[in-house]
């Protein structure tokens, strides 16, 4: 599919794009299915824009992580506290070491991809605005085929990923769960009920005897059984 802007350049506002195969409905939800989807969304994330996808845990929004723009919308739109970190979003278990320092590659192999946020020492070739103030970075590689696609088509760049709802709202497993928000969103991505209702489970590895979950949600059996059991890492409550 073609997919081209209506006047030629790209305001602060809505992002409207015209579609050879592909047609935008007025409250700018796409069928995940649609032909053309990858594409219109890569040219929407390249202008700063910010987009609603499912996942394989809960819908998220996403933008890339080196717009400092769209990820100060993100913020906004979900009225979260700017000192609150947003993770990344990455296509393979082996673009996880591009961003966070992995000091064994066989933990992260295990972990993911799936329902776990590894959170790592940051590297300094992540977007400095990113998450500004702290030293370390959550890193995702969900086991969900579009979202993968989706940063493939990204040429490297990670994705800044977070649930799609107001900050202290439900998590959303349908697209209906945050309507109240679509306004400010440059396109959602409809992949229909979602089987999952929670989020990612949170666990710090930055250290090399240690781990910290600091977010209970999908796996943290799988999580504790392969650092525990596997690695002989030691639990931390802090």
């Amino acid at each position: 599919a073609v997919v081209s802007t209506q006047s030629g350049h790209y305001g602060r506002g809505q992002i409207l794009l015209n579609f050879v195969d592909f047609i935008m409905s007025e409250n700018k939800v796409y069928s995940q299915n649609s032909s053309g989807i990858f594409q219109c969304l890569v040219n929407i994330l390249k202008n700063d824009g910010v987009i609603a996808i499912p996942t394989d845990t809960i819908y998220g929004l996403a933008c890339l992580a080196t717009s400092s723009t769209a990820v100060d919308k993100i913020y906004r739109i979900k009225g979260r506290d700017f000192k609150k970190p947003i993770a990344i979003c990455v296509s393979s278990v082996d673009e996880v070491g591009k961003w966070g320092y992995v000091y064994n590659s066989d933990i992260i192999n295990d972990l993911l991809p799936g329902g776990i946020t590894v959170i790592l020492k940051r590297r300094p070739e992540l977007n400095s605005s990113l998450n500004p103030h702290i030293n370390s970075v959550g890193i995702r590689v969900p086991d969900y085929d579009f979202v993968l696609k989706l940063c493939q088509m990204l040429d490297g760049i990670p994705l800044a990923l977070t649930s799609a709802n107001r900050s202290n709202y439900p998590n959303s497993v349908a697209i209906d769960g945050f309507k109240e928000i679509w306004g400010n969103i440059d396109a959602i991505v409809d992949g229909g009920l979602l089987p999952k209702s929670v989020p990612s489970t949170m666990v710090d590895i930055s250290g090399e005897v240690t781990f910290y979950i600091s977010r209970e949600g999908r796996e943290p059996e799988k999580t504790r059984r392969v650092l525990s059991e596997k690695y002989n890492m030691k639990e931390s409550f802090r």
